[in-house]
């Protein structure tokens, strides 16, 4: 298939090369249940505010792109002194873009298609694992055309120091195109990993993203991970990153949103052993007609675990947002610790925020909280700061930042966070 058209039916056709047999088992599993499952709308729940038919109107090339050299994608790098880093450009890996990744002890860093074959037996026994019986239509598309993407397996008790980057670029300077990448994280009992994606946008045309990424917490792992996406005005993102976490384990996600034509981020933990500690950290910064709509859940399967979620907003012009998480706790999650707030902060007459904290709880011993609020800049401290003689466009900066760093500042890597707090200093 050279070309994606979402008026058409998504057929299943076997790769002509030799893919091992539990790849071809899960894609026609994958193509069956894309039979069943209709595009979708705003008539389905899960889908009532984020509308795609825009995304239907265009036919998209798939692996269509120019070469691209260092002095290219120079100016999308992160201020990162030492790091692991991959280069995909429109779902196909860029070696002579991107890190060595010679073999380390305990450590395997590769591209997807590359441990289809290397890491056969591994790849196997989690890929897909901790979606069983969860088909969606974005994630059964996935699994049947993403070709390419990143496999990192740490094994026990290996901490990686430097942190792995991923670089997802679209180059639509020609054509309307599509990425497909499908990630697989395996962490063993004691390791410790950072990984970052970064998504951005070359060219004028439109481009479509479909990204899944899967994490395998062992017992007493701990994995951070970063979704940067400062994409572009034509970009349609569909984002779904799945977590399953063993006992003692620490996840944690922070994601962050610019700009974007239709951005959905999917973000489900499943804490799957006693004292497992999720956290999600999340900022939405919107102009123009930019719309994120982040969907989240923790469930809790096992007792004394906890999570955290915290989301913030700061929508202007005709940019919207939304927010629907989820937390659920299970009969036998007895010692649940979790707490959501989301929380918004509209600088435009025209912008919107369609906000939806939900919990559902099935045991009696647990600390469970959830929220949301939206409003305007609050109005006495604009005047507090315009009364000190600060004009009323950097005093709205300073709110802004203060709203912001409240997210920021969980952030451990001091380059990123110089980052972020550069592309937060605009209004």
């Amino acid at each position: 298939m050279n070309t994606l058209d979402f008026r058409t039916p998504i057929a299943y056709i076997p790769s002509k090369t030799a893919n091992p047999t539990f790849l071809e088992t899960l894609q026609q599993k994958s193509a069956q249940a894309l039979e069943a499952l209709s595009f979708p709308t705003t008539k389905d729940e899960e889908w009532k505010y984020t509308n795609l038919q825009a995304l239907t109107k265009e036919t998209y090339a798939i692996g269509n792109h120019q070469q691209k050299t260092e002095k290219d994608i120079v100016s999308l790098l992160l201020p990162l002194e030492d790091c692991f880093r991959l280069v995909f450009i429109n779902g196909f890996f860029q070696p002579h873009l991107s890190s060595s990744l010679e073999s380390q002890k305990g450590i395997s860093i590769m591209p997807l298609a590359t441990a289809f074959t290397q890491k056969t037996e591994i790849v196997a026994q989690y890929m897909a694992q901790a979606l069983a019986g969860k088909d969606e239509y974005f994630t059964a598309m996935n699994t049947i055309l993403a070709k390419e993407g990143v496999f990192i397996h740490l094994e026990a008790n290996v901490q990686l120091e430097k942190p792995i980057v991923l670089y997802a670029l679209a180059d639509s300077g020609q054509e309307a195109n599509a990425s497909l990448i499908r990630n697989l994280i395996v962490a063993e009992k004691n390791s410790q990993v950072t990984f970052i994606e970064k998504f951005d946008a070359l060219g004028d045309h439109y481009h479509f993203d479909n990204t899944l990424t899967e994490f395998y917490v062992q017992e007493s792992a701990i994995v951070q991970h970063y979704l940067l996406q400062t994409s572009g005005a034509k970009r349609y993102q569909i984002h779904h990153t799945q977590v399953h976490q063993q006992k003692h384990s620490n996840f944690t996600n922070y994601t962050f949103s610019f700009e974007g034509a239709v951005i959905r981020n999917n973000l489900n933990l499943l804490l799957d052993g006693e004292f497992c500690e999720g956290n999600m950290f999340g900022l939405y910064k919107l102009e123009g007609k930019s719309h994120v709509d982040n969907h989240t859940s923790v469930d809790h399967l096992r007792p004394n675990c906890q999570s955290n979620e915290f989301y913030k907003g700061v929508l202007s012009d005709y940019s919207k947002a939304v927010f629907n998480g989820k937390i659920y706790v299970r009969p036998q999650a007895q010692k649940t610790n979790a707490y959501q707030q989301n929380r918004n902060v509209l600088l435009s007459e025209h912008a919107s925020v369609n906000a939806k904290p939900q919990l559902e709880i099935w045991a009696d011993d647990v600390k469970c909280s959830h929220g949301a609020a939206t409003g305007k800049l609050n109005e006495d401290a604009l005047f507090y700061l315009r009364a000190r003689g600060i004009e009323e466009q950097t005093a709205k900066v300073l709110l802004v930042q203060a709203f912001a760093n409240e997210v920021v500042e969980k952030i451990p890597i001091v380059a990123i966070k110089d980052y972020l707090h550069r592309l937060i200093d605009t209004v």
